[in-house]
């Protein structure tokens, strides 16, 4: 900031110094022209005023006008002062650069700026310009026979056709340079809001970019979950024809116990406890999948938080690589509104997430750890593992749509960002943190309504 800063300053004190150095020569070349006044042997009138009111009405700075005025002394007559001659034009050229900013710096119509300038410019002569030249000139020991108001009128009318030129000249010249200026100011601030609507335009690009991705995100879930739950249904049907079949073999057994050999019964009784420990094996993952695919209402449901975490893991058994330990810590059965199906997607992704990361370390001892707990009114659930720690640039990030580390094939940096959407819908927020083990998700939920 403070590097634009000087950048910028730099490039008006360069424009000022090009200005006043150009304004300088300009007016050498118009003060050749001289128009000598007849009896008055060191009195000269020329057009090199025109230059250098144009010059210094330019300035960013007053400043400069000292190096204007130093500039005029180049190449005076010898019978004038130097002294005199810069003091003029000095305290001449100074005030007419306040004189004119004001103008500058206000909205006026066009025939009232022109009026202005006109009498800016009249005054900058028959104030200032003449009255400056003649008490100078007093001061150092001239024209001291002749009195003040007396060569006053004289130098005016003689001097008339001079400041009438300049001041149409100059006048034209700031109407031109005003319009120019108000027609960058305006071409800058088209610009900036062009900037700007383009920035808005991008984000709700963006927007629109995470909403259809969350939607195809939604209704490949619906499309999973109607999937699972047919399947769910039709496993369920053969799993009661295995139970029911179970009964009938036990009660078989119990009738022909008397005429059943030891062996055979102790075989039996081995074949159908394992085949009743497959079915309720099957029955639990089926139940799961049941609870994982049902169609969520459109209200929130009062549900045991941990019993989602349980199914979503069940679900997601396949995925979970040997060498990976979980454990849990549900200090609390916590009874929570949530959108049912729109948690398992929560807890699926944050799994998901936990067990690739995990998966593609090399670390011994791969663990994750689930908490469940209650702080003020607040359900807390915190997913822990100890994989890389995410990098603090990183941890304000994660949840912003489509960031990733992941490779392309990987990821599409959707998951996270759902998971931010579902839990403001809840009323409740997701975090995550560094910890000295790894990295931490916390979750947090509102008990009520």
């Amino acid at each position: 900031m403070n590097n634009g800063l000087i950048i910028r300053i730099s490039s008006k004190v360069k424009t000022d110094i090009l200005t006043m150095l150009i304004g300088g020569l300009l007016s050498l070349i118009f003060g050749q022209i001289r128009l000598y006044i007849p009896g008055y042997e060191h009195i000269i009138t020329d057009l090199r005023e025109i230059p250098l009111i144009i010059a210094v009405i330019r300035f960013t700075n007053p400043i400069y006008a000292i190096g204007l005025s130093l500039l005029t002394i180049i190449n005076l007559p010898e019978e004038y002062s130097y002294l005199v001659a810069f003091s003029m034009h000095f305290i001449s050229l100074y005030s007419i650069w306040y004189l004119f900013n004001i103008i500058r710096k206000k909205e006026l119509n066009v025939t009232y700026q022109l009026l202005l300038s006109l009498i800016f410019i009249v005054g900058y002569y028959l104030l200032l310009f003449i009255p400056i030249n003649i008490i100078g000139n007093y001061l150092i020991g001239r024209f001291n026979e002749l009195n003040f108001l007396s060569l006053y009128t004289k130098l005016i009318v003689l001097a008339s056709t001079e400041w009438i030129i300049t001041a149409i000249v100059v006048s034209i010249y700031f109407l031109l340079y005003k319009s120019r200026l108000q027609l960058k100011i305006h071409n800058d601030s088209l610009e900036k809001k062009v900037l700007e609507r383009t920035i808005h335009l991008e984000s709700v690009i963006e927007e629109l970019k995470t909403t259809q991705n969350y939607l195809i995100q939604s209704e490949k879930m619906n499309s999973i979950g109607t999937l699972a739950s047919g399947v769910a249904h039709e496993i369920n049907n053969p799993l009661n024809f295995i139970a029911g079949g179970l009964q009938i073999i036990e009660t078989l057994k119990l009738e022909n116990e008397k005429n059943l050999s030891e062996e055979i019964i102790n075989n039996c009784s081995t074949a159908t406890n394992t085949i009743s420990e497959g079915v309720s094996r099957t029955a639990a993952i089926v139940s799961a999948l049941s609870s994982f695919a049902r169609k969520g209402k459109s209200t929130l449901e009062l549900c045991n938080i941990n019993s989602i975490i349980d199914n979503t893991l069940l679900f997601m058994k396949s995925n979970i690589s040997e060498d990976i330990i979980i454990s849990k810590q549900y200090r609390i059965e916590l009874i929570v509104p949530v959108y049912i199906e729109k948690m398992h997607q929560v807890f699926y992704n944050i799994f998901n997430n936990a067990f690739f990361e995990l998966s593609t370390n090399t670390i011994e001892k791969k663990e994750i750890q689930i908490e469940t707990d209650i702080d003020d009114q607040m359900a807390i659930i915190k997913v822990s593992n100890n994989g890389p720690k995410i990098p603090t640039d990183y941890l304000n990030q994660i949840f912003d749509p489509f960031f990733t580390t992941k490779d392309p094939d990987k990821g599409k940096g959707l998951g996270l960002s759902i998971c931010y959407s579902i839990l403001k819908e809840h009323n409740g927020k997701i975090y995550a943190l560094n910890t000295e083990k790894g990295v931490a998700f916390i979750i947090e939920l509102p008990m009520t309504n």
